[in-house]
């Protein structure tokens, strides 16, 4: 099956089960929250080799000392939080990363990634949610 065929059919059936329109622009179909947040952003590349998920967790721009950063991406060591996805951060946003090979995935995983990774998403907004950050330096693993 062509990659443009199994991406399309992926979206296709999330999107009966979500009961919501999905479409690809180009590579890319984000889902959203109603107040606008990222709940999942589902990117297959051309090369169509991988699924990646992706979403912003935070906006960096209140958190430029790199103490803070450290201290946040130590959620990264937190594997029952994370589940296999990662969080990277650049000058402006704090996002939540996961990859799955296109080649292993059928519907039925398909699904339950992306729910996972929106339930994933939630848990780690709510936990940086629950970090005081004047007192970030608390935070230790």
């Amino acid at each position: 099956m062509s990659v443009n065929i199994k991406k399309q059919e992926l979206l296709s059936k999330l999107s009966e089960f979500l009961r919501t329109p999905l479409k690809w622009e180009g590579n890319v179909c984000s889902l959203q929250e109603s107040s606008g947040e990222e709940l999942v952003v589902i990117e297959i590349p051309d090369a169509g080799d991988n699924i990646i998920l992706h979403c912003l967790i935070d906006n960096m721009a209140n958190k430029n000392d790199s103490l803070s950063l450290s201290r946040i991406l130590n959620l990264n060591y937190d594997l029952e939080l994370m589940k296999g996805c990662w969080l990277a951060a650049n000058e402006t946003e704090l996002r939540l990363f996961f990859l799955e090979e296109l080649e292993l995935t059928n519907f039925e995983r398909f699904n339950n990634m992306v729910m996972n990774f929106v339930s994933i998403s939630k848990s780690v907004r709510s936990k940086l949610r629950s970090f005081d950050i004047v007192n970030i330096n608390r935070f230790v693993y």
